[in-house]
């Protein structure tokens, strides 16, 4: 957060999504959603110039339950968190391995000589 809150006096509760439920294939189930209240510190008080210093969104759920189909839109400028597992065909997978290989070459740089073939 971009202020000081008082995590001690934080309240949350399970709740309901009516803009989450209507995007479901059937908009009459439930759509959990989790609320969480948070309380400024006295010193945090008014209004914040940014309510976030720093934002990583989740993928969001596909637009229908079909393999491949597009995903809603998340919020504009906003990373997305990459997904962890071991599934060879997933291109988050393939970007942690990048992004290892990257930082590991950058720490050790190259740690053998060539070899003759």
């Amino acid at each position: 957060l971009a202020g000081d809150c008082l995590p001690y006096q934080a309240t949350w509760r399970i709740t309901s999504s009516e803009d989450m439920r209507m995007r479901q294939d059937e908009p009459g189930r439930y759509s959990p959603a989790l609320e969480v209240k948070l309380r400024k510190a006295p010193h945090s008080w008014g209004t914040w110039s940014k309510i976030f210093g720093q934002c990583v969104q989740a993928k969001l759920m596909a637009q229908k339950w079909r393999p491949g189909a597009p995903r809603f839109e998340g919020l504009p400028n906003v990373p997305t968190a990459r997904r962890a597992g071991y599934d060879l065909g997933d291109p988050d997978f393939w970007s942690y391995v990048d992004q290892y290989s990257h930082e590991t070459l950058k720490k050790t740089g190259h740690s053998t000589a060539p070899k003759r073939l």
